[in-house]
């Protein structure tokens, strides 16, 4: 089933202290059919909206460096959003960090460790091949 969908000119703000919010503003609409559930609801949630004011932010992660994210800052002018972004930013900032520590926490509990015979043939190497000519290690 098709569904409306705004059009939508970008104008980006940036202060000097970096804060930066883009303005969605709708010109107009057209239709297309959501994959799924969640995209029409997703875009039923703002269709009706003159304009958007969405926060952008860089977060350095570890060992992946810095990454955008962006944030809808609910308001109806500029200013508003300008003063609503500080502490949206935190959260988002807080939030991102919380989830990056949770997906290596995830991730180093599904590291693969190799049973104790074979640690024991990878700390002796030399009983694994008495040739020298290179180490052979049967699972």
């Amino acid at each position: 089933m098709s569904e409306d969908v705004s059009i939508r000119e970008l104008f980006t703000y940036q202060t000097d202290d970096a804060r930066r919010i883009e303005e969605w503003r709708k010109i107009g609409s057209t239709t297309y059919t959501p994959d799924d559930d969640e995209e029409k609801e997703s875009v039923e949630s703002v269709l009706n909206i003159d304009n958007l004011f969405i926060g952008v932010v860089q977060i350095m992660l570890p060992q992946i460096g810095p990454k955008e994210v962006r944030f809808r800052i609910e308001a109806t002018t500029l200013k508003e959003a300008f003063d609503k972004y500080g502490d949206l930013a935190k959260d988002v900032e807080e939030e991102m960090e919380k989830q990056f520590n949770n997906y290596i926490r995830n991730a180093n509990q599904q590291i693969l460790r190799a049973p104790a015979d074979i640690m024991d043939q990878l700390n002796n190497p030399s009983e694994l091949n008495n040739t020298g000519q290179g180490s052979i290690i049967t699972l």
